[in-house]
């Protein structure tokens, strides 16, 4: 062969080679798949769960854990004002989607349409995780409705859909549970225990020096009260005005009951009348056909909850959550870290008695929920009932939407894999991994 035949033929091998070896880099030495399936990561802009790069602090832990997968990842930022330009721009590119919307309020986006946005994605092939009609179906705390006669389930539980059955039976649910320590109010959707009340009834004592508030919380200074029959107080623990008064006998709870009640975001305590704190915090519950959850209240809640951490069907984590305690009473509601909880994570095998029960109810818990598919991740939580001998744990709350993981960043990996198991069932032509 002539040296300069040689020379061309050597160097279109290298050029060969040089192409072979940037597309091998390109595509990244962990690649399984014959095309990479390309994932969308959907944010909404703005929100109280944004890092200073205005995404999610753990979005990059999960589009790691996607390309670790083996799959490329975006994400991307939808809007109701580009509802159609972001719909193209996922539709024309992604396999599939992954949603990372907490339920709440956003100055861009509102839920109604973000549900219509993926619901269309879904409708255009885009394959959905997780699918918004599980979203709906499993994210509400209505959905505990349907596992009442469950053995894990809360069986004194009330769902309000109108103001009018919420100011009828609610005061007759409080009254018998005032011996037991009240009731919790649940709104349908929400997070991080927004909207989540610890209510109790409270007796009014040493409001002025020498001389008791009405038991009634009459608004007459003639009868012992002060005339702000309408005030809502919140207490601090410097300020202990109220004291719980048992037993209340046959008592009659109405409008001007003096209540005590403390959300689960945070532990903030507030005290005012029955008919002061439905109208100005529940009835907004009520608006847009919401709804109103009325659940018994378990007292071994002070011993914290166990959460379930669910990538599809397996449980990857089990975080026991112990509330921190309220500084006037003692008492612990809030399992929220920001409220100064303490979160201790194990695997599941480390919570036999909790997990076992929940796989061999799991079937029945999907198929009552209206799930078509288990969710990519998903938590379940549990309270203790019964005595310190006698133990149980009963489902107290499910989240189907947007699981939080900022504190635990192999949770990324733990939802890429569910994704790509997924995928592979859904025959993209996976390749088996190295």
């Amino acid at each position: 062969m002539p040296k300069a035949t040689a020379l061309y033929a050597a160097a279109a091998l290298a050029a060969a080679l040089s192409i072979i070896w940037g597309f091998y880099f390109y595509m990244g030495s962990d690649s399984s798949f014959e095309s990479r399936p390309h994932v969308a990561v959907i944010e909404c802009p703005g929100g109280t769960d944004k890092a200073r790069d205005g995404h999610r602090a753990d979005t990059k832990y999960l589009l790691r854990g996607l390309r670790a997968e083996g799959m490329d990842a975006e994400a991307f930022f939808y809007t109701d004002a580009t509802f159609d330009e972001v719909l193209v721009r996922i539709a024309s590119r992604s396999d599939a989607f992954v949603s990372r919307v907490d339920p709440g309020v956003y100055t861009e986006c509102t839920m109604d349409r973000y549900y219509q946005f993926l619901l269309k994605l879904d409708e255009l092939g885009v394959m959905a995780f997780n699918h918004p009609d599980d979203m709906v179906a499993m994210g509400s705390k209505k959905s505990l409705i349907n596992l009442l006669g469950l053995p894990l389930s809360v069986n004194d539980t009330l769902v309000y859909s109108s103001w009018r059955d919420f100011k009828r039976y609610f005061p007759r649910t409080l009254e018998r549970a005032i011996a037991a320590g009240g009731r919790v109010l649940k709104q349908n959707r929400g997070s991080k225990g927004e909207g989540v009340w610890w209510v109790q009834v409270y007796e009014e004592w040493e409001k002025t020096e020498g001389g008791n508030g009405d038991a009634e919380g009459s608004s007459d200074p003639e009868d012992g009260g002060d005339g702000e029959d309408n005030a809502t107080k919140e207490v601090s623990a410097k300020e202990p005005s109220y004291s719980l008064s048992w037993p209340f006998g046959n008592r009659r709870v109405t409008d001007k009951t003096i209540i005590r009640a403390v959300e689960a975001s945070d532990n903030r305590e507030v005290v005012t009348t029955l008919g002061n704190f439905t109208q100005e915090t529940c009835a907004q519950y009520l608006e847009d056909s919401g709804e109103i959850i009325d659940m018994e209240y378990l007292p071994r809640i002070r011993e914290g909850e166990i959460r379930l951490v669910i990538a599809g069907r397996r449980v990857v984590y089990v975080v026991e959550k112990r509330p921190a305690h309220i500084e006037r009473t003692g008492d612990g509601f809030s399992a929220n870290l920001d409220a100064g909880a303490k979160h201790i994570w194990s695997g599941p095998e480390a919570w036999p008695q909790v997990v076992l029960p929940f796989y061999e109810n799991l079937d029945e818990m999907l198929r009552r929920m209206g799930a078509r598919n288990p969710p990519a991740l998903w938590t379940a939580d549990f309270i203790r009932t019964g005595t310190a001998d006698d133990t149980h744990f009963v489902l107290s709350e499910v989240n189907a939407n947007c699981v939080g993981f900022k504190a635990h960043p192999q949770m990324g990996r733990d939802l890429a894999a569910w994704v790509r198991h997924e995928l592979e069932r859904k025959k993209l032509k996976l390749k088996p991994k190295p």
